[in-house]
């Protein structure tokens, strides 16, 4: 299971808990990440894959490329192959390169338009400051957490994705905290 920095119709912030939906889009997106990444190697088999999205109750995974910029594995990635050929393809053959990051203390406005110009549901963070080049141990570090756009939806109130896109899309103002 993922963990988040809210749960259960409540938030943590600055150290205090409170009512889901008080977060705004000016809020940095490191406050609503999913802070647990799984990786799985990019010469690993689908069926490796699925069985790792199951364990971790998670439709993504990170992938280790062996380089500092990784590759990203959804359920959509896999779902067009037959299932007796998930144990003969490669994870490298279906993830996407390069992942559709933002740097870390990135607003959630900024991320939800960068998510809805690249046509994604999940962005990952990115924090550069961990990363020291030609240390490959910590590549896989600086990649702090991944954000989708429920976790965005949910935080700021919206009771739909359409909701929300449509409020930023118009320029709408930042959603009103919820009632407590």
């Amino acid at each position: 299971r993922l963990s988040h920095a809210w749960s259960a119709g409540r938030e943590l912030r600055n150290g205090v808990w409170g009512a889901r939906g008080s977060f705004s889009l000016s809020d940095p997106v490191d406050d609503i990440m999913s802070l647990e990444l799984h990786w799985i190697s990019k010469d690993a088999d689908l069926a490796q894959a699925k069985a790792q999205m199951h364990l971790w109750a998670s439709t993504f995974l990170m992938v280790d490329t062996g380089r500092p910029q990784p590759g990203f594995l959804t359920t959509h990635g896999w779902w067009a192959i037959a299932s007796g050929a998930l144990k003969t393809s490669k994870v490298r053959d279906v993830m996407a390169v390069p992942v559709v990051a933002v740097p870390s203390g990135t607003s959630v406005r900024v991320t939800l338009e960068l998510m809805q110009r690249k046509g994604v549901r999940r962005v990952a963070v990115h924090d550069a400051s961990l990363h020291r080049p030609g240390v490959p141990s910590t590549w896989r570090a600086a990649w702090v957490g991944i954000v989708s756009d429920m976790d965005i939806f949910r935080c700021i109130g919206e009771s739909s994705s359409a909701a929300a896109a449509s409020r930023l899309a118009n320029g709408g103002p930042p959603p009103l905290p919820a009632a407590p």
